[in-house]
């Protein structure tokens, strides 16, 4: 299945395994392989993810709240809000801490989304600022970032 066209190149779907926070586990690896840097790697997850296009365009994607490309549940109950969006929430939120910096996009997030900060999508917003700014500062290395969304944000079987 075929993403529209991103600058003449499609974006392919991961396959759907389990839920959508392991399929972003996936892209998430993925991107990794690719050897992007922090802004680069967000910018590229946000597209897989959350359909945001590069450039002016993606500014209207995340104002109109991006798709939701990989649809599905599978996140932490903290994290959960009973939709299948919370993959979309996630990347373009870190995408949007990239461009506008993390009180601009929390600000956003609780003023005009409204998440509140205690809710599912608060603390969604709140762990998608912490990824980025992680991913550029470079405290999470974008080969560790799937195993930081796989502990921190996703409801998986204890092994």
């Amino acid at each position: 299945m075929l993403l529209p066209q991103h600058r003449d190149r499609p974006l392919h779907l991961p396959r759907l395994k389990q839920d959508a926070c392991t399929a972003l586990i996936e892209v998430l690896d993925s991107l990794a392989k690719q050897g992007l840097s922090g802004r680069r790697y967000l910018q590229q997850l946000a597209g897989r993810v959350a359909g945001v296009r590069p450039g002016a365009a993606g500014l209207i994607d995340l104002a109109r709240g991006g798709t939701d490309v990989l649809r599905g549940r599978g996140f932490a109950a903290r994290y959960d809000d009973g939709t299948s969006g919370q993959a979309r929430h996630f990347a373009g939120l870190a995408y949007a801490t990239a461009l506008f910096g993390a009180r601009l996009t929390r600000l956003l997030s609780v003023r005009v989304r409204g998440d509140g900060p205690d809710s599912p999508d608060g603390h969604l917003t709140e762990a998608a600022i912490t990824f980025s700014t992680g991913l550029i500062a470079s405290r999470i290395r974008p080969q560790d970032a799937p195993q930081w969304v796989r502990t921190t944000l996703c409801a998986l079987p204890v092994r």
